[in-house]
């Protein structure tokens, strides 16, 4: 055998062992990013809202029914590859809104940097109410704020990571509150509750009231008629 030949060979030779010992190419990475550009997220219907939890985060799906039979609003995880049922909970859309879940309020709630829903329970003329619903980061899930929806006109405060509440208990009659939500449920900060003196007296009476350690501490005063100003509301 010639030189020649033998150099053939041997170069057959290396080339069959080397191909035997390759490893397969993989590129799990490039084909993930392609399977997650390629997912569509469902579409919305005109009625409904899509919230992103936080940015690359979850991304849920509020889908409200507004009807005479039903008013509900569910909520759905859908950047999973099984979209997720988060709850489903009743709701009023009584108000003139361009579409009912135009009512939904996003609120970073807890100042946790998650974005926190209130969903309208009870919509009236003078006061509103809502259900706090805050992101849980742990569980993946909405978790409802206790005895949220008792509070009137709840408002946000975020410099000072507190929920203010105001309602109209008669045409006269006034309660102001502030709260704190610890956990998934709320502690009162201070009240105020201002009401009409007697027939024959020209006077407001404001109750206040300062919660320390849980204990109320009240003080009460008279305020003239012409005296009274929405300052007195003040927290």
């Amino acid at each position: 055998m010639n030189k020649v030949n033998i150099l053939a060979a041997l170069l057959m030779i290396l080339s069959a062992c080397s191909n035997g010992k390759q490893a397969p190419v993989t590129n799990d990475s490039a084909d993930s990013a392609v399977a997650v550009e390629a997912r569509t997220l469902p579409e919305l219907k005109a009625e409904d809202i899509r919230v992103v939890v936080h940015e690359g985060g979850p991304i849920v799906d509020f889908h409200c029914e507004a009807s005479e039979e039903t008013n509900r609003i569910t909520a759905v995880r859908v950047d999973t590859e099984v979209p997720q049922l988060l709850f489903r909970t009743d709701a009023e859309f009584n108000r003139i809104a361009e579409k009912p879940c135009d009512l939904i309020i996003q609120e970073d709630i807890n100042q946790d940097g998650f974005m926190d829903v209130m969903t309208p329970k009870s919509l009236g003329q003078q006061n509103a109410y809502y259900y706090a619903w805050l992101w849980s980061e742990e569980a993946q899930m909405f978790i409802i704020v206790l005895n949220f929806d008792k509070l009137s006109n709840p408002n946000i405060d975020k410099e000072n990571q507190q929920v203010r509440a105001f309602s109209h208990t008669s045409a006269a009659s006034h309660e102001a509150s502030l709260w704190q939500v610890v956990g998934t449920g709320l502690v009162p900060l201070r009240r105020i509750d201002v009401r009409p003196c007697g027939a024959d007296e020209p006077c407001f009476i404001k109750k206040s009231t300062v919660y320390i350690n849980a204990r109320p501490q009240e003080t009460v005063t008279k305020i003239p008629r012409s005296e009274f100003n929405e300052q007195v509301f003040d927290l």
